[in-house]
């Protein structure tokens, strides 16, 4: 029995504990080279995300903070940590000799968390919004790569270019997988076929994550926000989580949580048996969100049609940002 980094490591028999011992290895070399690292807790593929989660809230957030690590790239991992509420980002790294990866995975998961509950809230779709619906279809899970690296395009390498690997295999073993979390790619299209905006995303029950996206048209992007969202609903979810906190998240009405809260809803909601299913003939938008409106709508929430509109512009400029 060892211990690394706090972890206690139990011995085992043969191939299994070779595969512990190397990450092992490759985790004090990457602490040699990466001296930031080690103010970050890492993350184990061998043992239980959850326990390891837990453990990591009790130290709390000094200690914590948003991120932790992992030389793992392996796909059931990243199903078994994103099931737990991470967030799988990248960062480039200095490689250790003789290794030529040039990047690691950092599981994220922020201190505050922007959610929609689906289950509890009605998504208000804008007029502005609701006349652009027209013009466009969506389908899911029919370009799963020319998403990713229009995403690529748009925001560059960053995160999401350095694991795009592993998210394309992810998503070619939605079917395959033991674990319930499928990545996924939301797809929007004009009236001459083309596609004009995206994103990626991933499920676990009756959780649906927003990852990332792009446009390519101004409004397509809300549009397609509120074309996911009535998807969603309709389709059983309970919880979606946005990430950070950006205020046209807010005016869609998602609110903020706290960690445990958000760790909290997670572990409720990912064992439904939901899944978001494939389409690959196009679904009129304008169809989708029809009735995504009825009668919930405070009073106090109601703006007149200019101020309506000028929100609804704000909130495509910040989408493109993100």
């Amino acid at each position: 029995m060892s211990e690394e980094n706090g972890h206690v490591v139990t011995g085992c028999s043969g191939d299994e504990l070779t595969e512990r011992e190397k990450e092992v290895k490759l985790m004090r070399a990457m602490l040699q080279m990466n001296y930031y690292l080690i103010t970050r807790p890492p993350l184990l593929s061998f043992r239980d995300v959850d326990q390891q989660l837990d453990q990591f809230l009790l130290m709390g957030e000094k200690k914590f903070g948003d991120f932790c690590w992992t030389v793992s790239r392996d796909t059931d991992f990243i199903r078994r940590f994103v099931r737990c509420g991470f967030f799988p980002l990248a960062t480039p790294i200095v490689p250790p000799e003789g290794v030529d990866t040039t990047n690691i995975i950092l599981p994220e998961n922020d201190r505050k968390r922007c959610v929609f509950e689906l289950n509890k809230q009605l998504f208000h779709v804008g007029k502005k919004t609701r006349k652009h619906a027209k013009k466009y279809t969506i389908t899911i899970d029919t370009q799963f790569e020319t998403v990713i690296d229009e995403c690529v395009k748009r925001h560059g390498e960053n995160w999401i270019g350095l694991v795009r690997p592993e998210f394309i295999k992810c998503h070619n073993e939605n079917t395959t997988t033991h674990i319930n979390v499928r990545f996924h790619s939301i797809e929007l299209w004009d009236e001459e076929g083309a596609l004009v905006a995206g994103e990626i995303g991933w499920s676990c029950g009756g959780v649906y994550t927003s990852g990332t996206g792009y446009t390519h048209r101004s409004g397509a992007g809300t549009v397609q926000l509120c074309a996911l969202a009535r998807f969603l609903t309709l389709n059983g979810f309970s919880l979606w989580d946005l990430g950070v906190e950006l205020e046209y998240k807010l005016k869609m009405g998602a609110y903020v949580i706290d960690r445990e809260a958000f760790v909290a809803l997670v572990r409720k909601f990912r064992d439904d048996n939901v899944l978001l299913p494939k389409t690959t003939k196009g679904i009129a938008v304008v169809d989708i969100i029809k009735d995504s409106n009825n009668l919930n709508i405070n009073q106090k929430q109601h703006q007149h049609e200019g101020e309506q509109q000028q929100d609804e512009d704000q909130q495509e400029h910040q989408q493109q940002q993100e």
